[in-house]
């Protein structure tokens, strides 16, 4: 058994077809495979955002001296950890460094920070969702198949990177996707679960299926920015 068909076994046996389709329904279920251990780009994606935006830097240089510290009180609170409270204040300022803003008063600017900041929250918290959906599945492997650090770092990375892309689908192409691809479904079932022709569902996946090959040479580096 691959890990594929683990992580897939895994997310047939816990979310019953009943239940509203959600992104811990999915995990990385179209790619080839043999591919599936690729190391995501994504990684490496911050090292142009130091480049970027550099007149703005002394601007946002203020706005980090002024506000850092309630910004790290606020994530603090809100995430029971001052270690990933740190991490998080660190790319919320990543984020204004690549879209400064101009405000008139400190009452806006923590208003902008605080908008940044609970999206970060958002993700980081999706992010540790998928992180032990997996290590589940990772308990019940054998020892002697178990991945690397390394190996599971990507992993995680790589769900995580699916799981935004079919969260930025129109719902009705998501919910195909999912129906066809971890329930098995027959495009007429999906047309009568999500309430469109079979003609539609067709252009659904297609569409799913589509966004699916560009992530996959995304995460292997194929695609030039």
């Amino acid at each position: 058994m691959t890990l594929f068909d683990v992580i897939s076994t895994h997310y047939k046996r816990t979310i019953p077809k009943s239940k509203p389709i959600s992104f811990a329904h999915y995990g990385a279920f179209c790619f080839n495979r043999d591919q599936f251990l690729f190391a995501p780009k994504a990684l490496a994606a911050h090292g142009h955002v130091l480049t970027m935006m550099v007149a703005d830097s002394s601007s946002v240089q203020n706005l980090y001296i002024t506000h850092h510290r309630w910004l790290h009180e606020l994530l603090r609170r809100r995430l029971s950890n001052a270690f990933d409270a740190a991490d998080l204040a660190h790319d919320t300022f990543m984020r204004v460094l690549k879209r400064p803003q101009v405000f008139d008063c400190e009452t806006r600017e923590r208003s902008y920070l605080a908008t940044i900041a609970r999206g970060l929250c958002i993700d980081h918290w999706r992010r540790r969702q998928l992180e032990q959906a997996w290590l589940e599945t990772l308990a019940a492997r054998p020892q002697a198949v178990q991945p690397s650090p390394e190996q599971r770092a990507i992993i995680v990375e790589t769900l995580y990177e699916v799981d935004a892309m079919l969260l930025r689908l129109p719902k009705r192409v998501r919910d195909a996707f999912i129906l066809a691809q971890l329930h098995g479904l027959p495009y007429r079932t999906i047309a009568e679960e999500i309430g469109v022709c079979e003609r539609m569902v067709k252009k659904y996946l297609a569409q799913a299926l589509m966004h699916c090959a560009l992530l996959e040479a995304e995460l292997d580096g194929l695609l030039i920015e």
